[in-house]
């Protein structure tokens, strides 16, 4: 019996786990069915997608039933500024007080070219919605907005008219029921947006064209229309004149901007010269009176060629006289005076170029072969 029992305990002994082999067994079981749950929850989860089938980022917007973002701005964010989403349910509300054309409300000009579209809701969005109005019944087929972009991507006819010009005209319209399409948004209005890229959205505070958070981008000052002085509107430089709005100046040849081109909405081609050009013409004097910081004479003066100077002239005696050629609206007051040269013209008079005219004019010593643009 003892043998047996002996027997029986040395077999059964070594079939019996440990106390701390249980423990560990435990936890491990722990551990294996928590990282079991997490694994079925990210394979049961399904990633939204928009309407290109690519993934979009959840964190940025909550998601409606059918897996497309949305997000809100209100008024005091239209005020400040906001980026709008790509591909995103946007909606926005038009802060009281605001006329403001749909080019310059949704980033200007240079982003009429991207897809974009949207509507405004007839009165009061929530009111509309508690006395149970749904569908097209919330909003009017009159106020639809598009980018033409977005008009050309439907093959839809885009206006021929400028559509600043014609927001310009509307700016001081009442608002009316009867549009083709909307070019200005009036305060008070809640709008919906859909945008296949990111859009730079706010009001016009100094209206100079560029909405708030642009300004921001370049830099003007949002409550100053003219943010270096110089008589153009910021909006104008920045998308039509292509000129720095910060400095009166662009391309340094001692003539304001405004002055260069006459009225902040001149043409070309009644320019008297190139606001970004110091020299317009190209024949090697600058549009102003020759002292500006990017005038070429400013280089001249130390790289004047050999071959410019006859051969009695010292090389030195020569390099001085070049040196004194210089300018071509030389009291600055861009317009073509008694002795002056065209900074349009390479020959302002008769079979002479300007350098040859001006050296001239200087009643400096005459010489055989009259100096060249160097």
């Amino acid at each position: 019996m003892h043998l047996t029992n002996s027997a029986i305990f040395c077999y059964t002994t070594p079939m019996r786990p440990s106390p701390a082999i249980m423990k560990g067994l435990k936890y491990a079981t722990y551990v294996l069915l928590a990282c079991t749950a997490v694994i079925a929850a990210a394979v049961a989860l399904k990633m939204p997608t928009n309407t290109k089938g690519l993934l979009v980022e959840t964190q940025s917007a909550p998601l409606n039933p059918n897996g497309i973002p949305f997000k809100r701005f209100t008024a005091q964010d239209v005020i400040d500024g906001f980026s709008a989403p790509s591909d995103t349910h946007v909606f926005f509300q038009v802060p009281a007080n605001t006329v403001i054309p749909r080019i310059t409300f949704f980033g200007g000009p240079d982003f009429d070219d991207r897809r974009y579209w949207g509507y405004c809701f007839l009165g009061d969005e929530v009111r509309n919605k508690e006395k149970g109005l749904t569908g097209n019944q919330l909003y009017h087929a009159d106020r639809f907005f598009y980018s033409s972009g977005e008009l050309r991507a439907q093959r839809r006819p885009v206006p021929a008219q400028d559509p600043v010009s014609v927001a310009q005209r509307m700016r001081n319209a009442a608002p009316t029921e009867n549009k083709s399409l909307r070019e200005m948004f009036y305060g008070g209005e809640t709008c919906y947006l859909m945008t296949a890229d990111a859009l730079p959205v706010g009001v016009d505070t100094d209206e100079d064209g560029i909405n708030n958070f642009r300004e921001k981008l370049f830099a003007t000052d949002p409550q100053n229309a003219d943010t270096d002085g110089d008589g153009i509107p910021d909006g104008q430089e920045v998308f039509f004149l292509h000129s720095n709005p910060q400095v009166q100046d662009t391309d340094g040849d001692g003539l304001t901007d405004v002055c260069e081109i006459g009225s902040p909405y001149a043409t070309s081609d009644a320019w008297f010269s190139n606001p970004l050009d110091a020299d317009t013409d190209k024949d090697g004097l600058c549009d102003g009176d020759g002292t500006g910081s990017s005038c070429p004479e400013r280089k001249h003066m130390s790289i004047v060629k050999t071959d410019t100077c006859p051969p009695e002239t010292p090389y030195s005696e020569c390099a001085l006289r070049l040196t004194l050629v210089h300018g071509e609206d030389m009291n600055q007051n861009c317009r073509l005076d008694d002795g002056e040269t065209d900074p349009k013209r390479t020959e302002t008079y008769q079979d002479r170029t300007d350098w040859q005219y001006k050296f001239e004019h200087l009643n400096l010593t005459a010489v055989q072969d009259r100096p060249r643009v160097p």
